[in-house]
C-alpha cells in the first residue's frame, strides 16, 4: 500500500507537471505568434511611411536594416517583383500569392524562394504592393528551447518531489506501521516488527478472524452457559445489588410457581410473596453474609440458597438456588415416622419378653406347666420381634433398589410353592383356596418373588372371613389375588402401603402381623416396574392386582 500511495502521488505530480508544461508551452506559443504578428504588422506600417517611389531600393534597405531576419518585398501591381531585401533577382509573378490576394491577413505558408517556412503581411498601395515576412523557425526555435527548458525543470522538480514524499512518507507512516506490528501481534500471539501499511488489508483479516473467534467463543460459552441455566434441575435466580432480578431460569419459574409472568428486572419482591425469604434476601443483600431457607408451597418444600456475590457482569448482588426438597422432607419425615412405629412394634414383643422372664426369675410363677406357657409366650414374642426384623431389613434391602441376581423362573411354581406353606393356615380359618394360574416365566430374583407373593395371599388368608375363599389369578398379563374379608375402607387405601400401618390392629397383632407385608409389595413391585391396583368394599372383599412389565 506504501509504494501504491508513493506512486499514486509521484503520478499526480507528473501529470500535473505535464498539464503544466504543455498549457505554458501552448500559452508561449500562442503569445510569441501574436507578438510576431504584431512585430510584422509594426514592420509594414513602418516600410509604408517612408516609402518613396522613386527610390524603392533605399526603402527595403532602410526597412530590412531594423532586423535581420525581416524581409522586405515591393511588388508592382502587376505582380513583379520591384525590389527584395534578400537581393535575389525574382521572376515569378507574385499575384497570385496568398497575402497579395488578401492585403491585411496574416498568411503562413513555405517560401520557395529561401527554402523556408515564413508568415507574411502585405498593404495595397497606389502604385504597388508592400510586403514583410519573417521565417518561423524563429517561434520554433524559441518554443523548443522554452520546452526544453522546461522540461529539465519538471523532471528536477518531479526528482526532487520524489525524494522528499518517500521522505515524509516514511516519517508520516511511521506512527501508522508501529500501530499494524501491534496489531498482529494482538491477532496471532506472534512478534511482529517489519510490517508496514503494505500489510495493513492482511494484518487487518488477520484481526478480523481473531474478532471473530472471539465473538464465536464468547457465545459458545455463554449458549453454554444459557444451556446449563436452562438445563440445570435447579432453581436458579440472580439479583443484582439494588434488588432487580437479572435473571430467572426455567426451573425457577415452576419451583416458584411464577405462571410464566416475566419478573426479571423487577425487584425481588414480584419473585415470591414470603416475607420471611423476602427478608433473608435484602439480609444478604446489606450484609453480605450467605443464608438459606426452607418454605412450603402448594404441599411442596422448597429449599433456597441465597449467596452473596461479587462478579464483573454482576457486580453485587445475589445469586439464588432454589431445590425442590419435598421428597428429601417427606423421606426425613417418613424415616422418623418409621423408626418411632418401629420402636412401638418391637417395644411392645421386648416388653413381653422382659415382662415374662422377670416373672420366671423373680419366682412370681413357680407351676412347671406355667413356666412352659410362660416359655411358650416368651418364644412367640421373640418369632414376632424377629419377624418385624427379617420384614424390615427386607424392606430396608428393597428400597435402596441394590441389584439382586435374576434369573427366568416360572411364577406358577412359586404360587404353588406359597400356597402350599399357607395351607395350615387356611385349615385352620377353614378358608378354601381357589387357584386358576398358568406357567408364566419372568426375569426375577426368586426370593422377592416369593415375598410378593407370599404377602399378597398371606394377608388375603389373614384379614379373610372363617369359611372364606381366596383366589388366585396367574396369566401372561398379571397376578391376581382376592378375598371374601373385611375389606378396607376408601380412606384407607391410599395408606395400606405405608410402614406399619394396619387397617385392623388387633387382628394384626393376633394374627402376627407386622403392618410391613404390603410395603414390601410395593417396593418390589416399583423396582420391577410392575403396577398395583387395589379394589375393596368393606364386608365383601378386596382384589390386589399386578400387571407385569414385559
Amino acid at each position: 500500500m506504501k509504494k501504491r500511495l508513493i506512486l499514486i502521488n509521484l503520478s499526480v505530480l507528473f501529470l500535473s507537471l505535464l498539464v503544466i508544461l504543455i498549457g505554458s508551452s501552448i500559452s508561449f506559443l500562442n503569445m510569441y505568434t501574436n507578438n510576431s504578428e504584431s512585430l510584422l504588422e509594426n514592420y509594414l506600417n513602418m516600410t509604408c511611411s517612408i516609402y518613396e517611389h522613386d527610390k524603392v531600393d533605399d526603402v527595403v534597405k532602410i526597412a530590412s536594416d531594423t532586423d535581420p531576419v525581416l524581409r522586405v518585398t515591393i511588388i508592382d501591381l502587376s505582380g513583379n517583383v520591384i525590389a527584395d531585401s534578400n537581393s535575389l533577382e525574382i521572376e515569378e509573378n507574385h499575384l497570385e500569392r496568398e497575402e497579395i490576394k488578401n492585403p491585411g491577413k496574416i498568411v503562413q505558408r513555405y517560401s520557395q524562394t529561401v527554402n523556408r517556412e515564413m508568415i507574411y503581411l502585405a498593404k495595397k498601395l497606389d502604385n504597388c504592393y508592400i510586403r514583410v515576412s519573417i521565417p518561423l523557425d524563429s517561434i520554433n526555435n524559441f518554443i523548443s528551447k522554452y520546452i526544453s527548458i522546461s522540461s529539465v525543470l519538471v523532471l528536477l522538480t518531479f526528482s526532487i518531489s520524489t525524494i522528499v514524499l518517500i521522505k515524509l512518507n516514511d516519517k508520516s507512516l511511521k506512527p501508522i506501521n508501529d500501530q499494524i506490528n501491534e496489531l498482529a501481534i494482538i491477532a496471532d500471539d506472534s512478534h511482529y516488527d517489519n510490517l508496514s501499511i503494505d500489510d495493513f488489508s492482511v494484518v487487518l483479516g488477520m484481526v478480523k478472524k481473531k474478532i471473530n473467534d472471539r465473538i464465536k467463543d464468547a457465545k459458545y460459552n455463554e449458549d453454554k452457559i444459557q444451556s446449563l441455566v436452562r438445563e440445570v434441575d435447579q432453581g436458579i435466580v440472580v439479583i443484582d445489588e439494588k434488588g432487580y432480578i437479572n435473571l430467572v431460569n426455567p426451573k425457577a419459574y415452576t419451583l416458584l410457581s411464577l405462571d410464566g409472568s416475566d419478573v426479571v428486572g423487577k425487584r425481588y419482591i414480584y419473585l415470591i410473596d414470603n416475607i420471611e425469604l423476602q427478608e433473608k434476601i435484602e439480609q444478604v443483600l446489606i450484609n453480605h453474609e450467605d443464608s438459606s431457607f426452607i418454605f412450603c408451597k402448594d404441599n411442596a418444600y422448597i429449599s433456597v440458597q441465597i449467596k452473596f456475590v461479587t462478579s464483573t457482569w454482576l457486580l453485587n448482588g445475589v445469586i439464588l438456588t432454589i431445590l425442590d426438597v419435598t421428597k428429601e422432607k417427606r423421606l426425613e419425615e417418613s424415616k422418623k415416622e418409621f423408626f418411632q412405629n418401629a420402636s412401638h412394634e418391637l417395644k411392645s414383643p421386648l416388653t413381653c419378653i422382659i415382662g415374662y422372664q422377670q416373672m420366671i426369675t423373680e419366682e412370681i410363677i413357680n407351676d412347671l406347666g406355667e413356666i412352659k406357657e410362660t416359655a411358650k409366650n416368651t418364644l412367640s414374642e421373640a418369632l414376632r420381634m424377629n419377624s418385624i426384623l427379617s420384614d424390615m431389613f427386607n424392606l430396608s434391602t428393597l428400597e435402596v433398589k441394590k441389584d439382586s441376581i435374576k434369573e427366568n423362573i416360572n411364577l406358577k411354581d412359586v404360587v404353588l410353592e406359597v400356597t402350599t406353606a399357607l395351607n395350615v393356615k387356611c385349615q385352620e380359618q377353614n378358608i378354601s383356596l381357589d387357584l386358576n394360574i398358568d406357567d408364566v416365566i419372568l426375569l426375577a430374583n426368586t426370593q422377592e418373588m416369593v415375598e410378593l407373593v407370599r404377602n399378597l395371599i398371606d394377608n388375603a388368608i389373614k384379614y379373610n372371613k372363617t369359611n372364606g375363599t381366596v383366589k388366585v389369578l396367574l396369566n401372561e398379563n398379571c397376578l391376581q389375588v382376592s378375598d371374601t374379608g373385611i375389606g378396607i375402607e376408601k380412606n384407607d387405601i391410599e395408606r395400606i402401603f405405608e410402614r406399619f400401618y394396619r387397617v385392623d390392629k388387633a387382628r394384626s397383632r393376633k394374627t402376627g402381623g407386622t403392618g410391613l407385608g404390603l410395603s414390601i409389595v410395593k417396593h418390589i413391585c416399583l423396582n420391577y416396574g410392575f403396577k398395583i391396583n387395589v379394589e375393596s368394599e368393606v364386608d365383601i372383599g378386596t382384589t390386589f392386582t399386578i400387571e407385569f412389565n414385559k
